[in-house]
């Protein structure tokens, strides 16, 4: 490459030679082993290069001028995670070197590029002293993604794209195990959790794909870039570890690896490696979840009339819309956890038809049973109404993990009129007072469901009255302070219970202090503690007026970090007045934001029904101007959709986007998703709103407003 002498060119390979003359200069590189097209990457420009860690081999962080510094702590995590990854694969990272690029308008977010990964610069530098928690866990997480593709997808590349899971699932998959291996206390493994259940949900829909399918054309190939791929795609292969043993999975891993290295490779030949490592047939189960969209419901009861106790399970495709899914059955490892006596018992089986029934090895009839037990299984499960509730009244039947699923299934099972509401609001209620940080943090994710799909304007404050009940508690114990001895998830769970005060109860002890906090942070857009920075400044515009908008947009270019620009940005969007909302959206159609700020900009859809309704009716305005400013981009927008809980609304918005997105390689199949995934919550609202829930009716003379 040739370039002026005030630039650097950097490649895949490491730099052999660079000559002077006339003004330029011309950098040659090593050649590449075998690499994909679609991998070969170059960088050049006026940078600052963060020299890192030079073992297992030289890691830089390659950054535009000015910000080197902020790749300090990217280039710490990349050493370390290269070490626990060529431990776990037994085998190095593949290349000679590595660099890491921040690039500042860089919409998709990583892209693995052999020896030069290129960010989104939000995704890779920061500040320590100036970040949350949350965001150095974030980037750790993408940086691992990133890496385990250096193994699956460079090494060793799919041979069409109709096995990208096995880059994308795998990386999702193998990203957990290494922040796991790297900082425990994180739980990465109980946070993956809430990543299987958002891709159950996406696939309980009538829209969802297999994760194998046809690529035809281009556009097939982009629709496959989603949740199937990489959430359920990374849920399948944590459900066969599990079943085949956590040895003899990473033994066939690293079989396939060596049989296939600086090549190309398919599903089959992943499951061959792993079949002769475990020693028994593995395509029969994975390929009935590989090759078939959709997610199973296993129906559980319990029989304690015979010599033993046995479980009888019956299987069907679980549907969130509730509807008949017809004949199909997958072949499911199933894993029950159940008490016998002064100990636990784990009992596995294999589901191979619809119906099974396995006897316990047990003579007692169990007081639960828990049909999901290391929350391994890729399926929906449903127990009698008696047993299911053991699971969240008795102390230490289920870990963290496993109560973290279970709220998810019961929100699913209440959204597809399979349970009652008041038995997935008495779990919320009774686990609100869980000892473990991310099983409060997930039934405070919770209440924003409960907020959308159960309550109408009439019972919001009855809500607000409930949720301030259940949040209180937790608001003072995690304080506004975050003090030296908190944990990660402390700090995580602080925010989330934080912001829920602001945004669900209007609490207004919460809304005073982050007024007090946003205004001096504001100011100086310096000191203060990040992680309640991060808290305030949105809540605090909530019912802020123009003044605060106008010193919000020109704060924005002076802002330190990029992760103090995404907060600035994602703020605009948070004013309870809607005029302000639309002077915040109508930022996209100018140039004082970059196209990578689009993230921020449409990241947060509202407080309010109201201001939620409001971003697709904007987009619907705006779609020629934005169509023009984004380009194809600007088919991420569609997911807009999905925010809308009303039935004739959403109509509206599948008939305006369907002939708008017809040349858009990619969107069909998101604008479908969305509407269906809009359409469940008008009609789980519609469902609840029949009997809504007593909780939410305030006793005659109570003040209709939370405080």
């Amino acid at each position: 490459m040739v370039a002026p002498t005030g630039a650097i060119a950097v490649a895949n390979m490491p730099q052999s030679a660079r000559d002077e003359a006339n003004g330029h200069a011309t950098y040659r590189f090593d050649p590449t082993p075998a690499t994909a097209s679609y991998l070969v990457a170059f960088a050049v420009g006026p940078f600052d290069v963060h020299e890192g860690p030079t073992s297992p081999v030289p890691v830089r962080v390659i950054t535009t001028r000015g910000r080197g510094a902020m790749g300090a702590t990217a280039a710490t995590i990349a050493g370390e995670h290269l070490a626990i990854l060529g431990g776990y694969f037994d085998r190095p990272y593949p290349y000679p070197k590595l660099d890491l690029v921040a690039v500042p308008d860089f919409l998709p977010g990583a892209m693995e590029n052999p020896g030069l990964i290129t960010f989104r610069d939000v995704l890779l530098l920061l500040d320590p002293s100036r970040s949350t928690n949350r965001a150095r866990t974030n980037i750790a997480g993408i940086i691992a993604h990133e890496l385990a593709h250096q193994w699956f997808g460079n090494l060793v590349t799919m041979a069409w794209w109709d096995d990208l899971w096995l880059n994308e699932g795998f990386a999702t998959w193998m990203s957990t195990r290494v922040i796991d291996a790297w900082q425990p206390a994180l739980g990465a493994r109980v946070d993956a959790v809430s990543g299987h259940a958002g891709a159950r949900r996406v696939d309980a829909l009538a829209t969802a794909h297999a994760i194998r399918q046809p690529v035809r054309t281009t556009s097939e190939a982009m629709e496959s870039f989603d949740s199937t791929t990489y959430a359920k795609g990374a849920a399948v292969i944590g459900m066969l570890e599990q079943w085949l043993g956590a040895d003899a999975f990473r033994d066939g891993i690293r079989q396939y690896l060596r049989a296939h290295e600086w090549g190309n490779a398919t599903a089959a030949d992943l499951l061959s490696a792993l079949s002769a490592a475990a020693h028994r047939e593995v395509a029969p189960v994975a390929e009935s979840f590989l090759d078939q969209a959709g997610v199973p419901l296993i129906d559980v009861a319990l029989d304690c009339e015979g010599a033993r106790p046995a479980l009888t399970l019956r299987q069907r495709r679980f549907r969130l819309t509730g509807e008949s899914s017809g004949e199909q059955s997958w072949r499911v490892p199933v894993c029950a956890r159940y008490p016998d006596g002064d100990r636990t018992r784990t009992q596995c089986t294999v589901m191979e038809r619809p119906e099974a029934r396995v006897e316990l090895e047990t003579s007692r009839c169990p007081a639960w049973v828990h049909p999901n037990a290391n929350v391994g299984g890729y399926y929906y499960y449903r127990l009698p109404r008696a047993l299911l509730r053991q699971l969240w009244t008795v102390p230490d039947a289920l870990d963290p993990a496993a109560r973290l699923d279970l709220l998810s299934n019961l929100e699913d099972l209440v959204a597809a009129g399979d349970l009652p509401a008041d038995d997935w609001l008495d779990a919320l209620e009774r686990l609100a007072q869980d000892p473990s940080p991310h099983v409060q943090e997930r039934v405070v994710g919770s209440l924003y469901a409960v907020e959308r799909t159960l309550v109408d304007h009439a019972h919001r404050p009855g809500f607000e009255r409930w949720a301030l009940r259940i949040l209180r508690p937790m608001a003072q114990r995690v304080g506004w302070r975050t003090h030296p001895g908190d944990y990660d998830t402390r700090r995580d769970l602080r925010r989330s219970v934080l912001t829920a005060m602001g945004t669900l109860t209007d609490d207004l002890n919460t809304r005073r202090e982050a007024e007090r906090v946003a205004t001096e942070w504001l100011r100086t857009l310096s000191g203060g503690d990040p992680e309640i920075t991060s808290v305030a400044v949105p809540l605090a515009s909530r019912r802020a007026r123009a003044a605060r908008f106008e010193a919000i947009v020109a704060a924005i270019p002076r802002a330190p970090t990029p992760q103090d620009r995404a907060l600035l940005i994602s703020a605009l969007t948070t004013f309870d007045d809607l005029a302000l909302v639309r002077r915040a959206y109508a930022l996209a159609l100018g140039d004082s934001l970059r196209q990578a700020d689009m993230r921020s900009l449409f990241g947060r859809f509202g407080a309010t029904p109201e201001a939620r309704d409001l971003v697709s009716r904007w987009v619907m305005d705006h779609w020629d101007a934005l169509h023009q400013r984004l380009g194809r981009n600007v088919r991420g927008l569609v997911w807009s959709v999905a925010n809308l809980c009303d039935a004739e609304k959403i109509r509206e918005a599948r008939e305006f986007f369907t002939p708008r997105i017809a040349t858009l390689e990619g969107a069909d199949r998101s604008l479908a998703t969305a509407v269906e995934a809009a359409s469940r919550c008008a009609a789980s609202r519609a469902r609840a709103l029949a009997h809504p829930p007593s909780r939410f009716t305030l006793p005659a003379g109570v003040a209709s407003r939370a405080r």
